[in-house]
């Protein structure tokens, strides 16, 4: 019998990807999700999936929704680094109480598994060495790393207390296909957006904050041989091991696509660490996983399918 995986918030950038590359495997897939969400990202999966209409908030949606599946992932979330800032109860009330109900619900089901999607990008704070390892002291400076965090702590409490099974996934800067870039976040994806529609480039301060960049494919890749392996309880960093400045990315999107455009630069965010590189070795050590897309190489892709879609 087919396992079957429940994603929350499944119609996002990483649910839609995650949910392709599960169909691929053989797994049945299950996507929840608010009823107005925009379901774009998963148009090209219909009929081969799920999709139940619910509000994360409602603990009734949820309960039912996660009904006699063996895998819950945990995508969905109300904020960003930046919006968190803006209305930090809001972030805390929406994130890490409805998170909370959540695991309340699954140490019903002994033999589900939750999946967590955290943030390597802001949970350790300013790292004290690099590549950051996950044993790296953790010390978010905004709501959203700290809310994250949070979440984290409460699934190992419940591991401890219930023994919830669990992985916990602490991502670098994605980008790629289908990404969102209505809320001005994700460096490379809103960069190519502005570029594909004549717009200028904006800059966070001086464009030498470094992050380690991964290609969406490369997560999915990694996501899938976690779930086939059936590891359970361990926190993994998915990144590539490879910082890159803002200026050294926006070279590399000079030369990928070839015309000319504006870059300005405003004020830096005080919520932004100044460098951020995961150190990927536990993961390669575990399931022999390494990421195969270099970012010149994914900024191409990223960019054939933005002009696409601008042509559509």
């Amino acid at each position: 019998m087919r396992k079957k995986v429940l994603l929350i918030g499944g119609c996002g950038f990483i649910g839609s990807h995650f949910a392709e590359i599960l169909l691929d495997n053989g797994y049945q897939v299950i996507i929840f999700d608010k009823s107005n969400v925009n379901k774009k990202n998963i148009e090209l999966l219909k009929g081969k999936i799920d999709v139940i209409e619910g509000d994360f908030l409602n603990e009734g949606d949820i309960k039912k929704a996660i009904k006699n599946m063996d895998y819950i992932v945990h995508l969905v979330y109300t904020t960003l680094p930046g919006s968190s800032m803006a209305n930090i109860c809001y972030d805390i009330d929406t994130n890490v109480i409805a998170s909370i109900r959540l695991l309340n619900l699954i140490k019903e089901n002994k033999h589900q598994k939750i999946i967590f999607i955290s943030s390597g990008g802001t949970v350790y704070g300013e790292p004290i060495i690099l590549p950051i390892t996950e044993s790296h002291p953790t010390n978010p400076i905004c709501s959203y790393g700290i809310t994250k965090l949070i979440i984290e702590k409460y699934i190992l409490l419940f591991n401890r207390v219930e023994n919830l099974n669990y992985l916990i996934l602490r991502i670098s800067n994605l980008y790629g296909k289908r990404y969102n870039v209505t809320n001005k976040q994700g460096l490379i994806n809103v960069c190519l957006h502005r570029i594909a529609n004549g717009q200028d480039i904006e800059v966070w301060g001086d464009g030498s904050i470094i992050r380690d960049y991964i290609y969406i494919k490369d997560v999915s890749e990694a996501f899938i041989k976690l779930i086939d392996r059936d590891i359970n309880n361990e926190i993994f960093n998915i990144g590539t091991g490879i910082g890159y400045s803002i200026n050294q990315v926006i070279d590399i999107i000079k030369e990928v696509v070839n015309q000319n455009f504006v870059v300005r630069h405003i004020d830096a965010r005080h919520i932004d660490v100044k460098k951020n590189i995961l150190n990927i070795d536990k993961i390669n050590k575990q399931i022999k996983w390494f990421p195969k897309v270099d970012l010149k190489e994914g900024i191409k892709l990223t960019w054939e399918w933005e002009k696409n879609e601008k042509e559509r």
